[in-house]
């Protein structure tokens, strides 16, 4: 299909020729499906209500940062914990420090992690598997109700699925073509780090990575 293939078992196919450039209508095509995204998830953004998960967002990064860091909640003179790990809550209080605490901000940064899951996907699908494969996938992604749910939520539910689009991206780059490439594999190795301690739900993705990898690095 044009571009790189996934050759199993082995290695995949080498790196991309210079007549495989990406076509100016395939640019305008993501373009297109990003904007779609971003419009769908903006949409009445500050005319939703909290809800009780929210409620633990808010209490977490209204707290100190040692607070944020240690997953300590000081819920109306109750102590209590957060199971989720500190780097989504971190992100998120830096980004209201930047930004400040208005609704449609904080609802923001999710959006944006939403909206970023477009092009990632397609970046993903189309080194993997090809540039009709890419476009397919990054269409599926801009209109994924679920995706667009969480986006709209002061959690870290858009940003673990962003990442997840990023670390397998990183890793088929990696292990793509005849040699391996070390900054890609160490990105991928930074960027599972963040993912893990975005969500611990990034461990199961983190084992069906390197149960992928393996076999083409020891080749």
């Amino acid at each position: 299909m044009g571009d790189a293939r996934i050759d199993l078992p082995g290695r995949m196919r080498g790196p991309r020729s210079a007549t495989s450039r990406r076509p100016p209508g395939e640019f305008w095509a993501i373009t297109a499906l990003t904007l779609l995204a971003a419009a769908f998830r903006f949409v009445d953004l500050s005319a939703r209500t909290y809800w009780s998960d929210e409620g633990f967002t808010l209490y977490r990064i209204f707290g100190s940062w040692a607070d944020v860091v240690s997953n300590f909640v000081n819920l109306q003179g109750l102590s209590t914990s957060d199971i989720h790990p500190p780097l989504y809550f971190v992100a998120l209080k830096l980004w209201i420090t930047a930004g400040g605490t208005n609704e449609f901000l904080m609802r923001a940064f999710s959006v944006f992690c939403g909206i970023l899951i477009v092009p990632l996907t397609y970046a993903l699908g189309r080194r993997a598997f090809g540039r009709a494969a890419g476009v397919f996938a990054a269409l599926l992604a801009a209109l994924c109700p679920a995706y667009e749910w969480y986006a709209w939520e002061i959690r870290m539910y858009s940003l673990t699925p962003m990442l997840a689009a990023l670390t397998t991206y990183l890793l088929v780059r990696a292990v793509s073509g005849p040699r391996t490439r070390p900054r890609a594999l160490m990105a991928w190795v930074v960027m599972s780090l963040v993912s893990v301690f975005t969500h611990y739900s990034s461990v199961s993705l983190l084992l069906a990575q390197v149960f992928f990898a393996v076999p083409m690095l020891i080749r």
